[in-house]
């Protein structure tokens, strides 16, 4: 999965993104 500090693909990582 993409690290946060790349919100690029928000769609690829529901995981890290949904979690903030």
């Amino acid at each position: 999965m993409i690290p946060k500090e790349q919100k690029e693909p928000v769609m690829a990582v529901p995981g890290d993104l949904a979690d903030p």
